[in-house]
């Protein structure tokens, strides 16, 4: 298949000038070229719409919606299925072609990634942690796997290997979402996330630590987690040791935002969310300033990586950053060498959006099209 397209964005520049040739051969990229008068093509959109790379969602759990976590945790499983559907075909709605999903219930969880890749139903590819790992009455509690203990966290590694994990959820810290949990008291004890993270790395397997400031992060950090997820209340310090480490930030603006005011979510939580949300949009300006290497991640907020963007860009970070975080920065935490760029032999993972997301960043969410692998998921109008 050959599309045409009016521009082209990928990662390092801004969009440019077509009309472009995307050649696409099975479910790669062979070529990305000018196009020339004499090009055949069977889908031109010469005069609309701009190609950029699908979208990575580098933090989102498929079972949960913006509102009551606990509740919705503890639901009858046929539910949490549907629920889940509902938001996978959010997610390619939103132009999310990959997601990092950070843990399910997991009696569930597997029947998703089969329901994917048969066809069942609609939605990115999963890049899986099966189950976060938590302490026992901890944040998430209902939903992870309760460990306690240096052998205990190891062996809960282990077993979400053997159960398909691409990559280890640990809660380093307490959360928002969880009555009565501090979001800068550690959850574990040093040894205990040390231990958490070298089988982890053994394994090959990198390490998302869910935690938002204070002691906790500290303790991520020296463990070495490859990224914190949220650090909704780190400090500059915090920052700082990131870029020294190479440490990503997955940043979630919009569930924060969403806590603060959807009526689903408890009062208490709710009340919380206003002078959080307020202090993390400083916090990412001072992130932007340090160069501390970001992805985005919608976390509930379920296809939002395009709005993610304009929340990043609101803080500072140009349009092609804020582009680069929600595509080829996430292929490199995700370790997928074949995805976030439109380039030969990558997967031909392409969203067509209307107006040039490097020039207006709110064009980046004006997805008109979607293709995974070579196969359109959303179809561009005759």
């Amino acid at each position: 298949m050959k599309i045409k397209v009016a521009k082209l964005w990928t990662q390092g520049m801004n969009a440019a000038d077509g009309p472009f040739i995307i050649d696409i051969q099975g479910s790669r990229i062979a070529g990305v070229a000018k196009a020339a008068a004499s090009d055949a093509t069977q889908v031109d959109l010469s005069t609309e719409l701009t190609a950029v790379p699908g979208y990575i969602d580098c933090h989102d759990h498929i079972g949960i919606d913006i509102g009551d976590e606990h509740a919705q945790s503890v639901d009858d499983a046929p539910r949490i299925m549907l629920r889940g559907a509902r938001a996978l075909a959010a997610m390619t709605r939103g132009g999310v072609t990959t997601i990092r999903d950070c843990g399910e219930r997991p009696d569930v969880e597997p029947y998703w990634v089969e329901a994917l890749g048969n066809g069942t139903i609609m939605g990115p590819r999963v890049i899986r942690s099966v189950t976060p790992i938590c302490r026992t009455g901890g944040h998430a509690w209902y939903l992870g796997a309760q460990s306690d203990g240096v052998e205990e966290v190891k062996k809960a590694v282990r077993k979400n290997v053997r159960a398909g994990a691409n990559f280890i959820k640990v809660m380093a810290t307490g959360g928002f979402g969880t009555l009565g949990s501090s979001p800068t008291t550690p959850e574990y004890t040093a040894a205990e996330l040390s231990a958490l993270v070298s089988e982890a790395h053994r394994l090959n397997r990198k390490v998302a630590a869910h935690a938002h400031g204070g002691e906790g992060v500290d303790q991520a950090l020296e463990a070495g987690v490859d990224s914190i997820e949220h650090g909704k209340l780190m400090t500059d310090e915090q920052l700082k040791r990131m870029v020294e480490q190479g440490t990503t930030l997955v940043v979630t603006m919009g569930v924060g935002l969403a806590f603060e005011t959807d009526p689903a979510v408890p009062a208490p939580i709710r009340q919380r969310m206003g002078s959080v949300n307020a202090g993390y949009w400083e916090l990412l300006g001072r992130a932007h300033e340090s160069a501390v290497r970001i992805t985005l991640g919608s976390d509930g907020v379920h296809g939002g990586i395009a709005q993610e963007m304009q929340y990043v860009a609101r803080a500072g970070y140009s349009p092609v950053e804020a582009l680069t975080a929600g595509t080829a920065a996430g292929s490199d935490l995700i370790g997928r060498d074949d995805l976030g760029q439109l380039k030969t032999g990558h997967l031909a993972d392409i969203i067509l959006v209307e107006g040039d997301p490097t020039a207006d960043i709110e064009a980046a969410g004006r997805v008109r099209a979607v293709m995974a692998e070579g196969a359109w998921q959303i179809a561009p109008r005759a």
